[in-house]
């Protein structure tokens, strides 16, 4: 239950980051999702292999294979360049404009 609620959280944060990228958020949050649950299957497969009899090392394997997928799609998705507003390019070095802060 608690799995399913961090990841309704983390699916807004990569939306909302995505949506600022200039990028298809519904698309990003399917790549968290995917990438949530191969690499906690994964983590758990290999916490079997290393601890054959302890279950609880398992899980810890497994959710430590989903944090390690998350930072990972985020810093690829943090390193993609910022949505541009045309509309504001072309006022820079306009008189006038009270949005830009001049030093």
């Amino acid at each position: 239950m608690v799995e399913i609620l961090v990841l309704i959280n983390i699916t807004k944060i990569f939306g909302n980051l995505a949506s600022q990228k200039g990028l298809k958020p519904g698309l990003w949050k399917l790549y968290i999702v995917l990438a949530w649950f191969v690499a906690e299957f994964t983590g758990i497969f290999i916490g079997m292999l290393i601890f054959p009899d302890t279950m609880f090392v398992y899980l810890l394997f497994g959710y430590g294979f989903a944090a390690g997928a998350y930072y990972l799609l985020k810093y690829i998705l943090n390193k993609k360049p910022d949505l541009v507003d045309d509309e504001w390019l072309s006022r820079i070095g306009q008189e006038g404009d009270e949005s830009i802060v001049k030093e």
